[in-house]
């Protein structure tokens, strides 16, 4: 990241979560209690192997530390409310 110039400890980036589950029902009901946690909801999708994908963002600044703790509270928050799997994250720089 730091060659491409990003630095996501210093400014505010675009972070995208992802989860999958058999069931789009439980993912419609658990980006609901993300949504009030302050993340965007982007889509919901199903792949090939009819499993459904849950996407969503906030714009966060992020550590090496705080990303881990914000992983881990994201598999935790999924397990507690049975989703099958939180999957990780990806990063865009917000252009100004």
């Amino acid at each position: 990241m730091k060659a491409n110039k990003w630095y996501p400890e210093y400014d505010e980036m675009l972070w995208g979560y992802f989860f999958i589950d058999r069931d789009k029902t439980k993912l419609i009901k658990f980006s609901i209690l993300l949504e009030k946690q302050g993340y965007h909801i982007v889509e919901i999708w199903q792949d090939d192997e009819s499993l459904y994908w849950l996407s969503i963002e906030r714009v966060e600044k992020h550590s090496i530390d705080s990303l881990l703790e914000r992983n881990i509270d994201l598999e935790k928050f999924a397990i507690s409310n049975e989703i099958d799997c939180y999957d990780g994250w990806d990063v865009e720089k917000i252009l100004r």
